[in-house]
């Protein structure tokens, strides 16, 4: 038992770092042959010393003459090496010993390993393998950017969910105001989140999807105006959580600023603006949404959303025990693998507690 339990030590030791030189000491000897139920021969690539050994035993000695045909190539001998006098060289038989000839003439025939004069390839060093094994497996994953991603977007994460709004061209007055309904979701993926926007009856833009941006506090827009054209919008947060984002060189009369002002858990306003030929802004109209259900000055008291810690309001269970999400995007995250979710979650409660 004993035996067997240093064999497996010394072969995963060897797997992990290679094999030491009882020479030089370095980890880089090389095996050159093996005998079935007899020796292993090796050849440091270090200091070119050869010794051999059996399983289990210590290390021999082998630079002696007897042990040189151990060290030498092995003689090319295939099935055409000494074919029989009696083949019929105009024949079959001929042609193709002629062809294989050829092929072999043709090939280049690299040395073979252990070789003599054979060239040394320099080996990495074991503990610059083993870093780099453990390089690769400590690396983020892709899960990583998503979590990143829902960390820029929290303070606008309380938005998810269903919204009322009323659009007003000018303040104090209701000559072409109009209607529409918001809904703001999460988008989830294996690698990155995002934040949805769906309008019914938008009167300037149908739908947006804001992500962050490269650089702290900055985010993109992209955006699908009213006549289905797309455009991008791109921004920093503010004093208050206010988000403005601005397109660069759109038409004249068009949407060209986006402005987000988050009031509290019920309520934000959302600024709609033009740019002149002079560069200033106009104002388009100002749409000021109520969260669907919820009377204006009432407090929240829902559950957290246990993906995103927003406003948890669809139930989800999970072993008999019921948690809550804050829209479809993060219940279909839950429901993909609830005991990684649950096991983020109560991370991010221990590290409150610190």
């Amino acid at each position: 038992l004993l035996g067997l339990c240093g064999l497996l030590g010394s072969v995963a030791v060897a797997a992990t770092f290679g094999t030491r030189c009882p020479a030089c000491g370095q980890w880089r000897l090389a095996r050159v042959r093996a005998a079935a139920f007899g020796y292993r021969y090796h050849r440091c690539d270090a200091c070119a010393t050869r010794v051999k050994r059996r399983p289990l035993y210590p290390w021999e000695d082998a630079s002696g003459p007897a042990d040189d045909p151990h060290y030498r190539p092995r003689a090319d001998a295939g099935r055409w090496a000494h074919p029989p006098s009696a083949v019929d060289e105009a024949g079959t038989a001929g042609t193709l010993l002629a062809n294989h000839r050829r092929r072999v003439a043709e090939a280049p025939q690299p040395p073979p390993r252990g070789s003599i004069g054979e060239p040394i390839a320099p080996r990495s060093p074991p503990m610059r393998r083993l870093a780099l094994c453990l390089a690769a497996l400590c690396a983020p994953g892709p899960e990583a950017g998503r979590l990143a991603d829902q960390a820029a977007l929290k303070p606008y994460g309380g938005l998810v969910g269903p919204w009322k709004g009323a659009g007003l061209p000018r303040r104090g007055s209701t000559k072409g105001s109009w209607s529409e309904a918001a809904t703001w979701a999460w988008s989830l993926s294996a690698d990155s989140a995002a934040l949805e926007l769906k309008l019914d009856g938008g009167k300037y833009f149908r739908s947006a999807r804001l992500r962050p941006g490269k650089e702290p506090k900055s985010f993109v827009a992209d955006v699908v105006l009213a006549d289905r054209s797309t455009r991008a919008f791109a921004g920093e947060s503010g004093p208050r959580e206010a988000l403005v984002l601005t397109s660069d060189g759109p038409p004249a009369d068009s949407l060209a600023r986006l402005t987000l002002t988050p009031l509290h858990e019920t309520r934000f306003l959302l600024l709609l603006e033009s740019k002149d030929a002079d560069g200033t802004y106009s104002r388009l109209g100002e749409v000021g949404y109520t969260r669907q259900g919820v009377a204006f000055a009432a407090g929240d008291s829902s559950p957290a959303c246990i993906v995103t810690e927003g406003r948890g309001t669809i139930a989800v269970k999970y072993q008999g025990k019921a948690y809550y999400v804050c829209c479809s995007g993060c219940k279909e995250l839950f429901d993909e693998d609830p005991a990684k979710v649950i096991a983020q979650a109560d991370e991010r409660a221990k590290a409150k507690k610190k």
